[in-house]
């Protein structure tokens, strides 16, 4: 079983059961959209149906069952939202893992992220560099936040009222948001960049060597955080 739920920053929805622009609290560029499916922890079939022949190869050689529903869930989740963007059917959706592992659309501009946590996946894409997570809230090795924060983000991290727990994993999912972005990955500690967080807004800005370089986007959902970065385009953060 799978639930689907498409967000749209300009607010134009095709197709599906969807729900309306803002769901998760989520607000996104005008040409951002978001993809999220959610299966249930007792389902035992996997669902190929979407998938290239290179992908279900791929899916079948994942020996450790849940990292395989993980990943038939978020090519899916990818498949689905380019589907809707390019107006073919989710097999045909051009995507290839490039040499750093980033997946991308061929023949477009668009851009496009993946991200899965616990049942749920995400995918955005936009015409822009564009990186997203999703992150269960709850408790986390010891150590985790020193790995996390910039020296200069300890002030503010420490001064901000919410739940101990709920802050560490906000930190973790926008700055590996930020890095999927800037497809470095983990190659890049998240502890180089900085985050400035408007907690009410749900939005930041994240700074490298203290110039701003993204912008971010977080809902809570379900338990989970998700966090969107993306490049600017305007003055307001779009």
């Amino acid at each position: 079983m799978e639930r689907r739920e498409l967000e749209s920053g300009s607010g134009q929805l095709h197709g599906g059961s969807l729900r309306p622009v803002g769901y998760a609290g989520l607000c996104l560029p005008p040409d951002v959209t978001l993809c999220v499916l959610t299966c249930r922890p007792d389902s035992a079939a996997l669902d190929l149906e979407l998938l290239t022949k290179r992908e279900q190869s791929r899916a079948q050689a994942i020996t450790h069952a849940k990292q395989q529903a993980l990943f038939v869930l978020g090519r899916r989740a990818a498949r689905t939202l380019l589907a809707e963007r390019l107006g073919v059917p989710p097999r045909e959706v051009p995507l290839r893992v490039a040499a750093d592992g980033a997946v991308v659309v061929e023949g477009s501009d668009l851009r496009l992220s993946i991200s899965h946590s616990g049942n749920h996946a995400v995918a955005v894409a936009g015409f822009r560099p564009i990186g997203v997570d999703i992150e269960q809230i709850r408790p986390r090795r010891d150590g985790l936040i020193q790995r996390i924060l910039h020296e200069d983000e300890w002030p503010a991290f420490e001064a901000n009222p919410i739940d101990h727990v709920r802050k560490v994993i906000l930190y973790w999912t926008l700055k590996e948001a930020a890095l999927k972005a800037m497809r470095t990955g983990l190659t890049r500690p998240p502890s180089a960049l900085r985050l400035d967080i408007d907690y009410l807004a749900c939005e930041g800005v994240i700074y490298s060597r203290r110039e701003p370089i993204l912008r971010a986007r977080f809902a809570e959902y379900q338990g989970y955080w998700i966090g969107v970065a993306f490049v600017p385009r305007t003055q307001t953060g779009d």
